[in-house]
């Protein structure tokens, strides 16, 4: 019973000193891209809510269950390190998405300029063989093979409301 206790006191312990040491990091990191010096953090304004220690005390009671069970991690090891990034990197996820992103493609050789969403034409063209010339031949080639056996159905057409 006082090691349960024991081993408990220990994962919250872990888990609320990964949380606050994330919060930390992340406003060191904001600081430091606002272009303020980081050493001058306020510490009155970092909080810890209960929110932010789940995903820790989760992980810990997950380190049993296989397949985690097999890389033997401490349950306060656990609590510590998913609490401290998901406090340092939890809001940015989308940017760091987008920096590993933006990486990959410039590995790859691709112009990460177009996101696919925007209106503006993309820094590459398709080669001209796979676009379908679609004023050479206006109608469908499935329309002039197949017949109509209905005179009032236009030649090759579908209907929803066939018998």
């Amino acid at each position: 019973m006082i090691r349960r206790l024991r081993t408990f006191l220990l994962i919250a312990i872990a888990a609320v000193l990964g949380a606050v040491l994330g919060r930390v990091a992340l406003e060191m990191r904001q600081r430091m891209d606002a272009g303020e010096p980081p050493e001058s953090i306020d510490l009155r304004r970092i909080t810890i809510r209960v929110q932010d220690l789940v995903p820790g005390l989760v992980a810990a009671m997950r380190v049993r269950d296989v397949p985690w069970s097999w890389l033997h991690i401490p349950s306060w090891l656990a609590a510590f390190g998913v609490n401290l990034g998901v406090a340092a990197f939890g809001g940015d996820l989308s940017r760091m998405r987008e920096m590993v992103e933006r990486a990959a493609m410039g590995m790859a050789g691709i112009t990460p300029g177009w996101d696919g969403r925007s209106t503006d034409t993309p820094a590459w063209e398709p080669p001209a063989w796979t676009t379908p010339d679609i004023a050479a031949d206006p109608a469908p080639r499935w329309a002039a093979e197949v017949p109509s056996d209905d005179p009032g159905q236009p030649s090759g057409g579908f209907s929803a409301f066939d018998r």
